[in-house]
């Protein structure tokens, strides 16, 4: 039986320029070949296949019923090849239904989320959008398995193929109930010791936002006290406005929290970690035009101001917006 990985493959395209001119020495000129090296490739294939392919027939030739049950396949193993290298039509936005996969923390699906969604339905109507978890992300090697497209993370992460994109830097504040005690009192590293926290374990121990907030209560000297831990930003957030405990999430993501739940903001000592973020994809993907054309969408996406919803206006009035200053405990 031929093995095809230890053929030359040329020589069936030889072949089926052979068939389809009916002559060597066309076969030969429409290959840039001469009429000998046609013929010694005809020779070569014959010992492969074992049959003689083509015979003389008066001035022409004819294919044998190998030769003739083959052409078929050749030709379109030839279109197919063709086809596959052939220059990629130009990205078309407004028709592609391509499906995209973005992993994001549950934070960003709060506060960054609505944003890209927005941009996508606009500029990608007929395309999908799935997202993930960034703990699946990392559990299942998504980004280099090609299960996950792109994602929000820490510029520091690292990894074999990976490229990014920086994004903007991710501020940490704490939260408590409104009403806690400690919006009363200077948010000291002193008053925080006497404190409950809720710690946030978005990829258990090894995440990178958590080592540098780790990092960080270090560098001040500060050890708090953990009264529980939660693997969602979002259950933290609860569980503060519940309770006496503090949290710590992202500014974005408090921002909007303020506007959901019982909460407050409260600027400290603690309050100072910023994260670098980056939008992350393998190199696999880095040339394809719909990919890049997703990535610039989430980076545009990202870079326009989130808009700012007042809890407290009414229908049919315009919310006044925040100033930039503001006392030390931030209330929507």
């Amino acid at each position: 039986m031929l093995n095809v990985s230890k053929t030359n493959l040329n020589l069936f395209v030889v072949l089926h320029s052979v068939l389809t001119e009916g002559s060597v020495t066309r076969a030969g000129k429409k290959l840039g070949l001469s009429q000998t090296a046609v013929s010694n490739a005809l020779a070569r294939l014959r010992s492969e296949l074992d049959d003689p392919l083509v015979v003389r027939r008066g001035r022409g030739i004819a294919p044998t019923p190998r030769a003739e049950a083959l052409l078929p396949v050749i030709h379109r193993a030839l279109d197919a090849l063709d086809s596959a290298l052939a220059r990629p039509a130009p990205f078309d936005p407004a028709s592609s239904v391509r499906a995209f996969t973005l992993a994001l923390t549950d934070d960003q699906e709060i506060a960054d989320l609505p944003r890209i969604f927005r941009a996508f339905q606009r500029e990608l109507p007929l395309s999908s959008l799935r997202v993930e978890t960034t703990e699946r992300m990392v559990a299942t090697d998504g980004l280099t398995r090609g299960t996950i497209d792109v994602a929000l993370g820490p510029t520091m992460v690292r990894g074999p193929g990976l490229k990014q994109r920086p994004l903007f830097i991710e501020r940490g504040v704490l939260v408590v109930r409104r009403g806690h005690p400690i919006i009363k009192r200077r948010a000291a590293l002193s008053v925080l010791a006497e404190q409950c926290f809720i710690d946030v374990r978005v990829v258990g121990d090894e995440g990178v936002g958590r080592r540098l907030a780790e990092r960080r209560l270090r560098e001040v000297g500060f050890t708090p006290k953990i009264a529980c831990s939660v693997p969602h930003f979002f259950a933290a957030a609860v569980l503060a406005s519940e309770g006496d405990a503090i949290a710590a999430i992202p500014r974005r993501f408090a921002e909007r929290m303020t506007k959901l739940l019982p909460l407050a903001i409260v600027e400290s000592p603690l309050s100072a970690m910023e994260l670098p973020m980056a939008l992350f994809w393998h190199e696999r993907t880095d040339a394809d035009p719909a990919h890049r054309y997703m990535r610039d969408l989430i980076t545009t996406a990202l870079g326009e101001p989130a808009p700012r919803v007042s809890k407290r206006a009414r229908p049919g009035t315009r919310a006044r917006p925040a100033g930039r200053g503001g006392p030390r405990v931030s209330r929507p």
